[in-house]
């Protein structure tokens, strides 16, 4: 499912400024990790995480 995650985010947040390169589950399993190039604004990863 995460690999289903880090290609929604990617069509939503990928742009000529912000690159995702993963997102994966936490071992916790209370979280996600996100590894990206640039830096979006937090609104933007916040909008991006709720449509995906």
């Amino acid at each position: 499912l995460e690999h289903l995650f880090a290609g929604f985010i990617r069509n939503h947040l990928n742009s000529s400024t912000v690159e995702i390169i993963d997102v994966s589950p936490m071992g916790c399993r209370t979280g996600f990790y996100m590894s990206l190039i640039g830096t979006p604004k937090e609104e933007e990863v916040a909008t991006a995480w709720k449509k995906s």
